[in-house]
């Protein structure tokens, strides 16, 4: 039976890959400029706020610090004291819903998948936001970055970083440092401590830029003096259709993943029941087993294929090796979905098959993130080379141990 089930995987694995060998995607737009690190000072910044960095935070935010009692001031002359506010929420926060509505401040990341999502506190911490609707109040704060990816984002807050894609993004907040935008249309009201690295059809910017401002779109627009402190580089749009070609790009990868999770769930579900023990028991190990495994295991299919005797070895690792190569990211996000469904009690197939829609679509979109959207393909790629390999390794030893 388990033969028969192996079979069928290899052919519908094949036609897949047949498939998609036809289809010929659009690049993403060009990478934005570099963003300096160096602010309008002359002095480096810190990419993280940490306890020692804490006077970087705005005199407001020390107040709702609440494992602080104590903070000297600059000059030594006066002591602050920092209230602790019993409603503080001191972990990260993980939040899923229809109507989000954060109002109670948080020493922790954030985490929030819904349909309309609305922050009017603090977060000491990343907000991770992936929903239809966002709204960040002007009491909204984010100490570190804010990634979110919606339909609609309308910033009046306070952030370190921002990361978006939307359709709309409006900014009428303020940031320390930079943002990295790509929407269909973006309005830049805001103060903007460092540098904007934005793409996209329509553009309205007004505000403050203190850094440089690189923006790539349908054509250039006018831009009133002392606005922007830096300079300004403009980059014709050649082709930005979010819609189609995000659709289908998106579509793509969350229906390998569901396929695999079913095929998993039917050809394997011991495999797929202990994806999530693996990951967590060595997270470095299975990193670094997957890094090792990546490099060495191409070599070693070639050398086999050199000798005549283990020629059809070596072709069945290679085979093996680029097969996983395809899977080896959705098995990483099935594995990240199954801690969730843990965490968040989902006991029931149909719960754990919907949040991993979501789950997909948000890993999906991290890898679009400008800059930092490869290292998040490389991490999942890693990681699922090393679940696999680690759940192989295992199964030798308890063979041997019998």
């Amino acid at each position: 039976m388990f033969k028969n089930k192996l079979k069928l995987l290899f052919i519908l694995l094949a036609v897949v890959l047949i498939s998609l060998s036809s289809v010929s995607f659009a690049d993403l737009e060009e990478d934005l400029v570099d963003a300096n690190i160096i602010d309008a000072t002359g002095e480096t910044e810190a990419t993280e706020i940490t306890e020692e960095s804490i006077d970087k935070l705005p005199e407001d935010v020390l107040y709702y610090m609440p494992n602080a009692t104590n903070i000297d001031d600059k000059d030594n002359k006066n002591l602050i004291s920092v209230k602790v506010d019993t409603a503080v929420k001191n972990h990260d926060e993980y939040l899923i819903g229809t109507d989000i509505n954060v109002n109670y401040d948080i020493e922790g990341n954030l985490y929030i998948i819904g349909n309309n999502v609305t922050i009017s506190s603090k977060v000491i911490g990343n907000a991770f936001i992936c929903a239809n609707n966002i709204t960040i109040t002007k009491t909204g704060y984010i100490s570190n970055a804010l990634y979110a990816t919606a339909n609609n984002i309308y910033f009046n807050g306070r952030a370190y970083d921002i990361y978006t894609t939307s359709k709309n993004f409006n900014f009428d907040g303020s940031t320390f440092r930079d943002i990295h935008s790509a929407a269909n249309y973006i309005t830049l009201n805001g103060e903007i401590g460092r540098d904007a690295n934005v793409a996209g059809e329509n553009f309205f910017v007004g505000g403050k830029i203190a850094g440089n401002l690189n923006y790539s779109a349908e054509k250039e627009i006018s831009i009133q003096d002392g606005i922007v402190a830096g300079s300004i580089k403009y980059e014709k749009l050649k082709e930005f259709n979010i819609r189609p070609n995000y659709l289908i790009i998106a579509a793509c990868f969350v229906g390998l993943i569901l396929v695999l999770w079913l095929f998993m769930k039917w050809l394997a579900p011991s495999f797929l029941l202990k994806t999530d023990s693996i990951l967590t028991n060595g997270p470095i190990k299975t990193l670094g087993i997957g890094l090792l495994s990546l490099i060495t295991v191409p070599g070693i299919a070639v050398l086999l294929m050199i000798t005549g005797v283990a020629a059809f070895a070596g072709i069945l690792l290679l085979i093996t090796y680029f097969v996983l190569a395809c899977i080896s990211s959705s098995i990483f996000i099935i594995t990240i979905n199954n801690i969730l469904a843990k965490k968040i009690h989902f006991n029931k197939a149909y719960q754990t098959f919907l949040l991993l829609i979501v789950t997909s679509i948000i890993a999906w979109a991290l890898t679009i993130i400008p800059y930092f959207g490869g290292v998040f393909s490389v991490i999942y790629a890693l990681y699922g080379f090393g679940i696999v390999i680690r759940k192989l390794l295992n199964n030798r030893k308890e063979i041997v141990a019998e």
